[in-house]
């Protein structure tokens, strides 16, 4: 199941997401490629669901640049594709990245088990 949030959301629609997020226990949260502004996304969503009891991994699929390693949390963010297997998740946080392709986990995205919920913000 695949939901897409672009800029605006209607109340519905927080409410939808925040029961996705509230009933989720094993998050992964990713962006793509030459992501910099995403990187402090990507990293401050993971620190608000951790602080909130998830378990969450942040994916992003190129090492943070060097500029932005004061961001708290970047030596978490895994950047290699083979750690990370859908399966292991309940819910996918996609920031920023409109389509699979740009996330750098595209193969594997078409190997996701159907039970995964795909939250994508745009």
């Amino acid at each position: 199941m695949i939901f897409n949030f672009f800029v605006m959301v209607s109340q519905n629609e927080l409410i939808k997401l925040t029961r996705l997020v509230g009933g989720a226990n094993r998050i992964l949260v990713g962006s793509h490629a030459n992501c910099g502004d995403a990187t402090g996304s990507v990293t401050a969503i993971t620190l608000v669901l951790g602080a909130q009891g998830k378990e969450v991994t942040p994916f992003l699929p190129e090492p943070v640049a060097a500029s932005l390693k004061f961001l708290p949390g970047t030596e978490h963010i895994i950047s290699d594709p083979a750690e990370i297997n859908f399966k292991n998740y309940d819910l996918y946080l996609s920031v920023d990245a409109a389509e699979p392709k740009l996330t750098g986990l595209a193969d594997k995205f078409n190997e996701r088990p159907s039970s995964l919920i795909t939250v994508n913000f745009d």
